[in-house]
């Protein structure tokens, strides 16, 4: 039985994991995504705050960037795949 991803083309990939500070940018991002998480869960906490009221944030699931408040492209909540074709159909 054939596999959905080809193993030879899974065993090229060459996986690397670099370190967020060579990547001034998005370390900036980081921290400020973490800072305003903290943010949100300190306000959670506060009966009649704008978290309280929402009970979790949102930004990743609705694909809004955390510091533009702006949609990100090519986000997916779901993603629509074709179902498998059986034998001789």
């Amino acid at each position: 039985m054939p596999h959905p991803v080809q193993l030879r083309e899974m065993e090229r990939i060459e996986p690397e994991l670099p370190l967020l500070s060579e990547n001034p940018e998005l370390k900036r991002k980081h921290e400020a995504w973490s800072a305003n998480r903290a943010q949100f869960n300190a306000e959670l906490k506060q009966p009649g705050s704008e978290a309280h009221a929402e009970k979790w944030q949102k930004l990743y699931y609705r694909g809004l960037d955390p510091e533009a408040k702006a949609a990100v492209e090519e986000h997916r909540t779901r993603l629509r795949l074709k179902p498998f074709k059986r034998p001789g159909s």
